[in-house]
């Protein structure tokens, strides 16, 4: 892309250079940050810059659009190819971004664990099949009523094994629920995330409340349930893990307390607060 790009210790200095020949690159993994930096970078560059085996999440499909409506042209939108043609400034605009689909599995998880129902708004155009199909065959059920989503169980069974993949695909971002799912499901559930060697590292903390779970690899667990969970004080290792564990102290016996909850709020929003919507006894201590 004609950038220079020096390092001295900690600090780097870029300088972009002219390239006036059409660019293409091949992007060696789907990561989706990955994909969403050389989507900004080529925005503002004047020659077309092709970009090749893309991440295609809903939001980068977002981010994609949103650059279009402030004059960016980028074919192939959805896609795993993007040809991308910038300009040096870029338009003011507004742009409402869509449903967000690991908020709709984490909550989904939430109220099935608990033996809730759920109504979610606003839902009529998100793509959700990469969430909904895995999920239902859990037990929960998905129905769509305009832009409605319901979401209830009439029981949680296992399935004999959940793996995560590029979109549309199951993604790797819901696996820590889910393996709290499976501590409440009825039978042994194999889960696999191929993805993200340091996935599976909490687990040792649902273990800590009491859940039936058998390390493999760092890459798989099998999960027994259902069991009882016991309220545990724990550490949030990450965004997912931590919101995995506030999921199974909704369902534990007794008071857990979830540390490092700043971490959970990077892909949460006001997590309490819609919990505490749903009727969940839970607060923040600042």
């Amino acid at each position: 892309m004609g950038a220079l790009v020096a390092n001295n210790d900690l600090s780097y200095k870029v300088e972009m250079k002219k390239v006036s020949s059409m660019v293409k690159i091949f992007l060696e993994e789907k990561s989706v940050t990955g994909t969403e930096n050389m989507i900004l970078v080529s925005s503002l560059s004047s020659r077309p810059i092709t970009l090749k085996n893309c991440a295609q999440e809903p939001h980068v499909v977002d981010l994609c659009r949103m650059l279009v409506a402030m004059g960016v042209s980028i074919e192939g939108i959805g896609t795993d190819t993007l040809i991308i043609t910038g300009k040096e400034f870029l338009n003011g605009t507004e742009f409402r971004i869509g449903v967000d689909h690991i908020e709709v599995g984490t909550y989904a998880i939430a109220v099935m664990i608990t033996g809730g129902k759920l109504e979610i708004e606003g839902v009529s155009n998100a793509d959700l099949d990469a969430i909904v199909t895995p999920l239902s065959k859990f037990g929960l059920i998905f129905e769509q009523n305009g832009d409605k989503l319901n979401v209830f169980s009439d029981g949680l069974k296992s399935v004999e094994k959940i793996f995560t993949n590029t979109w549309p695909g199951f993604p790797t971002d819901l696996m820590s629920a889910v393996i709290v799912l499976a501590t409440q499901s009825n039978g042994v559930t194999l889960c696999h995330d191929w993805m993200f060697e340091s996935r599976m590292f909490f687990v040792d903390k649902l273990i800590s409340m009491g859940a039936n779970i058998i390390i493999a690899d760092p890459h798989r667990v099998f999960v027994s349930g259902p069991t009882h969970l016991r309220g545990r004080e724990l550490e949030s290792p990450d965004i997912r893990a931590g919101m995995a564990l506030v999921l199974a102290a909704l369902v534990a016996d007794g008071k857990s307390v979830i540390n490092k909850a700043e971490l959970i709020e990077r892909g949460y929003e006001d997590a309490v607060g819609k919990l505490q919507s749903l009727g969940a006894d839970i607060k923040k201590v600042v």
